[in-house]
């Protein structure tokens, strides 16, 4: 089974480029940002390996969403 990874910020800079990177490795992503946008342009990259979703870490729904995300990806291995 791939290993799973969440990455916060992952719509530009640093946490788009790791996304990519951990794609290559054959990770399954959960992926979340404020620009939902980017992050539908990033699932069409590799859509079986990406879940996605749309938050802002500095709304009070942050926490709910996260672990949604979580389950969507059925767990994971590694938090970024």
């Amino acid at each position: 089974m791939a290993k799973r990874v969440i990455i916060i910020g992952a719509t530009s800079g640093i946490g788009l480029e790791v996304a990519k990177l951990m794609l290559k490795e054959g990770w399954q992503l959960g992926v979340a940002g404020r620009r939902e946008a980017n992050l539908l342009a990033l699932k069409d990259i590799a859509p079986t390996q990406i879940v996605t979703q749309c938050m802002d870490v500095t709304h009070e729904d942050a926490p709910q969403l996260l672990q949604l995300l979580i389950d969507k990806l059925g767990g994971m291995d590694m938090f970024l």
